[in-house]
């Protein structure tokens, strides 16, 4: 469609959202009032504007113009400039005042405003302070509309654009002309490769300082989203050569520089290279956990084994679990770990009554909403996620984040129980251990063979592998875990052993499929066969899984085919497109990166709070395009009001990769098994796949890949400095 440009006067602001600027306003174009919709910040009535877009026509509120370029200009015209002024667009002016200002001055009245403000005190009852703030508050708006219309011509949103100027104020384009790699070097959301495509566009050498030391920590944040966190100085140098077509010598006094400055830290002694930040935490989870383990634990005033035998309620405890117990008590930290059915939450139950009983004030506390809620629901006390637990707080203009709890505020629990460990990355275990009292004990419980955290670092393992701590390894399934082939076969993976399928009237199913037929199998397996059997939610009790996100039974394609199986296009549902996906109402979908600043309602309590996490799921329950918002309730009865322009940490979830299932726990999982990259083709993935499933598994693909994948025990190397600080004596 081809755009074209209109222009006119603004009479009425319908909708304005002011965290994005998307707004929705009449335009007076010739003898007709017309709808326009986009973002331009800081709209108001009686500003003229032009702009380019399309005609679109809206099935609820007919004819529109869709922008995506703006050019604003001053009123010039009288009853324009007091139209303008009488908006409130200048705190102290409203309708009488700019009355009185337009009959002193006329067309000259702005003007006036920016450039001889003392003037204004000719009018009764403005002063020169009063005259002064008025003209701050002007140029402050009019050096946010210039940060806001020069970024534009760069592709930056007006919502990215406020963001910046709120950073940076009127220096915001001086920055960015001097250096446009200051952009993802210093805001939330603004990546290498956007601050790369600007500086290109504006003519900046590619030998420019600012970009070789943005592209090294560039480097190093890529690495980090890869699971490393760190890399070896002897592959960072050459990969950055590579990614910024610089000579070695060009990197390396970039690194220099950026050491010098403190953004990066270089441990000569292993020759591995950090992003300051994860440096020093791992710093703190080594120096934490030592100290921890090192101090000389206070003796239970309590007889144990009567408190075991007291606390187990008639429940034999087996021999590990009864060491468990007893080091739990001794010891001021614990690692648990074991598969699923080995007894970890008998354990854990057991802790909490001697704890209970000797009067000690436990937390409970897991990485994910689902993981904390089942962990509550196993244990019958109160579980919260990490997050919670430790107190998040943003900080809205930067979207940096922050702990309430720390040595500072301590956690008051004598004993801080975490389970499924796996999950936690080394940035939210440093959090964690940096709130714990002196005296406290910390019990980690997980599954040390799932995949590792999705963030940064591989922390169980590194604890466990370091040989520094207690750690109680499960391995004896109990017999009511038993009777579960899915319990059974993960065992048998995890061991190196194919799993047993199709045993009648079991829990876990192979299905062979070609690629080209799965993606129909897998369909009805969700549309019909398993709902009519096992009366099953299509949407709440069934997940379908995948190792990868592309080829034909990967995550893109087969959202795209469940969508239209579970929930096709219809008059009644409201949809948004968004780039590649649409969204429509009943779809399920997932947040795909944390997002701290998002507001929810819970509909169980009322109560307000902030934030929504990597790997939140949920049902679109709206779709309202004259707000632009799409309203989510996700799975723990949060309720959410979506700004479109936040649809990109949005993705369908009818499948999710592996990773992006960790910590939930579903009915029922069907997993694609289809033939796979070698690098998603191990064992502790399929391992991980089937232990999210609670009642039944069905595999669906090439029984060929599914003995791959068990045969192949090897694990993504993860770069971490962590082994060496724990070992250190």
């Amino acid at each position: 469609m081809e755009k074209e440009m209109i222009e006119g006067e603004v009479r009425e602001i319908v909708y304005y959202n002011e965290d994005n600027c998307y707004c929705v306003f009449d335009l007076d174009f010739g003898k007709n009032l017309i709808t326009c919709v986009g973002h331009i910040p800081f709209l108001t009535a009686g500003e003229r504007v032009r702009l380019e877009g399309v005609w679109t026509s809206h099935v609820d509120y007919g004819e529109q113009f869709k922008f995506d370029n703006f050019i604003r200009t001053i009123p010039q015209k009288v009853n324009a400039i007091r139209t303008y002024l009488a908006s409130g667009v200048i705190p102290g002016i409203r309708e009488a005042t700019a009355v009185k200002m337009t009959d002193v001055f006329g067309e000259d009245t702005l003007e006036v405003i920016k450039n001889e403000p003392e003037r204004l005190t000719v009018i009764k009852g403005i002063s020169l302070i009063k005259a002064m703030k008025m003209n701050e508050a002007f140029l402050i708006r009019q050096d946010a509309a210039n940060t806001v219309m020069y970024l534009q011509q760069f592709g930056v949103t007006a919502k990215m654009a406020v963001k910046i100027h709120k950073k940076f104020g009127s220096l915001a384009v001086d920055l960015i002309k001097g250096n446009p790699y200051t952009l993802c070097d210093e805001i939330s959301g603004i990546g290498f490769k956007t601050a790369d495509r600007i500086a290109f566009q504006m003519g900046v050498a590619s030998s420019h300082p600012g970009r070789i030391k943005s592209g090294i920590r560039h480097a190093l944040g890529e690495a980090a989203q890869n699971g490393h966190t760190c890399y070896p100085k002897s592959e960072l140098i050459p990969y950055c050569t590579r990614l910024l077509g610089c000579d070695t010598v060009e990197i390396e006094n970039g690194f220099l520089a950026l050491i010098d400055a403190g953004k990066i830290v270089h441990e000569k002694a292993t020759d591995l290279c950090y992003l300051t930040p994860l440096y020093n935490e791992e710093l703190t989870v080594a120096t934490k956990l030592l100290t921890l383990i090192g101090k000389r634990s206070k003796r239970p005033s309590f007889n144990i084994d009567a408190a075991i035998e007291r606390a187990s309620c008639g429940i034999t405890l087996s021999e590990k679990q009864y060491e468990a117990v007893k080091c739990a008590c001794k010891e001021n930290i614990l690692i648990i770990t074991g598969g699923p059915g080995t007894g970890k939450t008998t354990i854990i139950n057991t802790i909490l009554t001697i704890a209970y009983n000797a009067g000690l004030e436990v937390s409970l506390a897991a990485p994910t909403g689902k993981a904390a809620k089942r962990l509550s629901e196993a244990c019958n006390a109160e579980a919260k996620t990490l997050h919670r637990l430790l107190g998040l707080d943003v900080i809205s203009e930067t979207d940096e984040y922050t702990y309430n709890k720390d040595s500072n505020d301590p956690l008051m629990a004598d004993i801080v129980i975490v389970d499924e460990v796996s999950m936690v990355d080394l940035s939210l275990m440093s959090a964690l251990l940096k709130s714990l009292k002196s005296d406290a004990k910390l019990i980690l419980a997980g599954d040390a063979d799932q995949l590792p955290s999705v963030g940064a670092g591989n922390v169980l393992k590194d604890i466990i592998d370091s040989g520094k701590f207690p750690v109680i390894t499960l391995t004896e399934v109990f017999r009511q875990a038993q009777e579960s082939m899915i319990v059974t076969n993960a065992h048998r993976i995890n061991s190196g052993q194919l799993p047993i399928c199709n045993i009648k009237d079991k829990d876990f199913f192979f299905m062979p499929r070609s690629p080209k037929d799965a993606d129909t199998t897998i369909a009805t397996l969700c549309a019909q066969r398993l709902p009519a059997t096992y009366s099953y939610n299509p949407l709440r009790d069934i997940q379908v899984l995948c190792p990868s996100k592309k080829g034909p039974t990967g995550t893109i394609a087969l959202n795209n085919t469940l969508q239209q199986y579970l929930n096709p296009p219809a008059k009644a549902k409201r949809e948004k497109k968004y780039g590649d996906t649409v969204f429509r109402m009943g779809d399920k979908v997932m947040q795909i990166k944390n997002n701290y600043n998002i507001p929810y309602v819970n509909l169980k309590t009322n109560n307000e709070g902030l934030g929504i996490y990597n790997g939140d799921i949920g049902i679109i329950a709206d779709i309202d395009p004259k707000r632009s918002v799409m309203i989510i309730e996700f799975d723990d009865e949060r309720l959410v009001e979506y700004d479109f322009a936040w649809l990109d940490e949005l993705e369908l979830a009818y499948a999710l990769t592996v990773h992006k299932s960790q910590g939930c726990e579903f009915k029922a999982v069907i997993l694609s098994v289809s033939p796979v990259a070698p690098m998603l083709c191990v064992r502790n993935l399929l391992y991980t796949a089937v232990t999210r499933a609670r009642e039944i598994v069905v595999l669906v693909g090439n029984d060929e890949t599914v003995g791959r994948m068990v045969a192949n025990n090897r694990e993504t190397k993860r770069y971490s400095g962590l082994p060496l600080k724990l070992s250190k004596e």
